[in-house]
C-alpha cells in the first residue's frame, strides 16, 4: 500500500507492520518557535513511532517566503541528517548575522527518508526569520554635523577628530575641505602717518577620496595670526603667529619713540590638518610701520599656498620671507628673517638698528603649512619692515584626487565655494595710521558624504 504522508505535524502509518514493531512508522516534527531573529537558534524537534533506533532520517528546508540560503544560517547548510534514538531526533538551526538588508523571510523543515531529496515523511509548521542583521552604511561622527542638499556634512572649527565606525558596502566618496588660517596686520604708525602691512589669506586644499578605513582622524584647526599693536612705548615685542604652526613676528627696536608711535608687525596664520593627509597652509603676517619712514610703504603677508606659499612684500631694504614649498620651507627674510620648516612658519627678524634707535619695527611671521613660509626682515634702515611668507598646503595624492589653491592677497583660497564661510582664513586688513593691526581669520574644515 502507497504511504500517507504527514502535513504540519501530523503523522499518518505505512499500510505494513515492520519486524519487531507493534505497528506501522509515523513522523511529526515541530519548531521551538514560530519566530526569532538573525543571530539566534531554533530547535526542531521530530517524534516518530515504530521507527527503529539509530535509523538515519534527512532534513531539507522548504522556502515560504524570502529567499533561504546558506548564507543564511551558520554553518552554511540547508539540508542535513540526524539519528534517531527512542523515536526521538532534533536539528539545531542557528540564524546567521548576515549584515544584509533583505526583509524577514519565512521557511518550513522537511523530514525526508532514503537521502535529503528523498520522500518528505513530515513537515513543520512555518517559522519566521526576522530581518535584524541589516546591511551596514557608512557612517561617521565628529565636528558639528548637519545634512543639506543630500549629504552629510561635519563641520570643523575647533580641534577635534572624525571618526567612521563603518564604512559600508562598496565605495563610499569623501570629500574634504580646508582652509588655513590668516595673517595678521601689522600696527600703523604717526610719524609720519603709515598703514600696517595687511595679513595674507589662508590655503586651500580639497580631497575627494573613497579610500577611508573606518577609524578616527585626528583634526587640527589652526588660528589666525595675531594682529600688531601700535605703540608709542618701548620695548615692542613681536607677537605670537596662529595655533598650528604660524610664526611670531620680529620685535621692535628698543629705543625710546619720542611719543611716536609705531607698529608691531603681524603674525603669520596657522595650518589645518587632517590626520596627515590633507594640509591647507596659513598666510604670512604683514609688516608693521616705522615712525622713520618718509614714505607710505607697508609690507603685506604672502598667502597660504596650494602647491607653493606665496612670499611676503619686500620693503625698500628688506626682502620678504619666501613661500613654503612642497619639500622644503621658504627662505628667510633679509636681514634677520628665520626660515620656514616642516609644519611651522619662521620668526620674523628683529628690528635691525643701533641701540637706542628709535621707532623701527620687526618682521612679520611666516605662516604655518605642510612646510611653512619664511619670517620676513625687520628693518634695517628707515623704509621699513617685510611680510612673511605663506606656507605650502598638501594632499595625499594616494588617496584621490587633491586640488590644491593659493590665497591671493588677504583672500582665503577658494573662498566661492559653497562650504566657505565669510572670514574664514581671511588675512587682517591693512590697517591705518597710528591703529593696532588686527587678528587674521581661523581656519576650518569640511566633510560630507551622501547621505546613506
Amino acid at each position: 500500500m502507497s504511504p500517507i504522508i504527514s502535513r504540519a505535524g501530523f503523522s499518518f502509518g505505512f499500510g505494513r507492520r515492520r519486524g519487531g514493531l507493534s505497528g506501522p512508522p509515523s513522523y511529526s516534527v515541530s519548531p521551538s518557535t514560530a519566530s526569532l531573529n538573525e543571530g539566534s537558534s531554533v530547535t526542531f524537534t521530530i517524534t516518530t513511532a515504530n521507527v527503529p533506533d539509530a535509523t538515519t532520517l534527512y532534513w531539507s528546508l522548504n522556502t515560504v517566503s524570502g529567499t533561504i540560503n546558506t548564507s543564511d544560517f551558520t554553518g552554511a547548510a540547508v539540508t542535513g541528517n540526524f539519528t534517531i534514538t527512542s523515536n526521538s531526533g532534533s536539528v539545531v538551526l542557528a540564524l546567521a548575522n548576515d549584515n544584509t538588508t533583505e526583509g524577514s523571510e519565512s521557511f518550513q523543515l522537511q523530514v525526508r527518508t532514503g537521502s535529503t531529496s528523498g520522500t518528505i515523511v513530515a513537515t513543520s509548521s512555518t517559522v519566521t526569520i526576522g530581518d535584524t542583521s541589516l546591511t551596514p552604511v557608512f557612517s561617521a561622527s565628529g565636528g558639528t554635523t548637519t545634512t543639506a542638499g543630500g549629504n552629510t556634512i561635519h563641520t570643523f572649527t575647533s580641534p577635534g577628530t572624525f571618526t567612521i565606525s563603518n564604512v559600508g558596502p562598496g565605495s563610499t566618496s569623501v570629500t574634504i575641505k580646508a582652509w588655513g588660517g590668516g595673517g595678521g596686520a601689522g600696527g600703523g604708525s604717526n610719524h609720519p602717518p603709515q598703514q600696517g602691512g595687511a595679513g595674507g589669506g589662508g590655503g586651500h586644499a580639497s580631497l575627494v577620496t573613497t579610500s577611508l578605513t573606518a577609524t578616527s582622524y585626528p583634526v587640527t584647526i589652526g588660528g589666525g595670526g595675531s594682529g600688531g599693536p601700535a605703540s608709542n612705548t618701548a620695548p615692542h615685542p613681536g607677537v605670537p603667529g596662529g595655533t598650528n604652526g604660524g610664526g611670531s613676528s620680529g620685535p621692535g627696536s628698543s629705543g625710546p619713540t619720542n611719543n611716536n608711535i609705531i607698529g608691531t608687525s603681524g603674525g603669520g596664520g596657522g595650518y589645518v590638518n587632517i590626520s596627515n593627509i590633507l594640509y591647507a597652509a596659513g598666510g604670512g603676517g604683514g609688516s608693521g610701520a616705522d615712525d622713520q619712514d618718509s614714505t607710505n610703504v607697508r609690507g603685506d603677508g604672502g598667502a597660504g599656498g596650494g602647491t607653493n606659499g606665496i612670499s611676503g612684500t619686500s620693503v625698500v631694504s628688506t626682502t620678504g620671507g619666501g613661500g613654503g614649498t612642497p619639500s622644503a620651507g621658504g627662505s628667510a627674510g633679509t636681514p634677520g628673517g628665520n626660515s620656514g620648516t616642516s609644519l611651522q612658519g619662521g620668526a620674523g627678524g628683529a628690528a635691525v638698528s643701533p641701540t637706542g634707535v628709535q621707532g623701527r619695527s620687526g618682521g612679520g611671521g611666516g605662516g604655518g603649512g605642510y612646510f611653512g613660509g619664511g619670517g620676513g626682515a625687520g628693518t634695517a634702515a628707515a623704509g621699513g619692515s617685510s611680510g612673511g611668507g605663506g606656507g605650502s598646503s598638501y594632499g595625499n595624492p594616494g588617496l584621490g584626487t587633491v586640488t590644491l589653491t593659493s590665497g591671493s592677497g588677504a583672500n582665503a583660497g577658494n573662498n566661492s565655494d559653497p562650504f566657505y564661510t565669510p572670514g574664514v582664513g581671511s588675512g587682517a586688513a591693512a590697517t591705518g595710521a597710528n591703529s593696532s593691526g588686527g587678528a587674521g581669520g581661523n581656519g576650518k574644515l569640511v566633510i560630507y558624504y551622501t547621505t546613506p
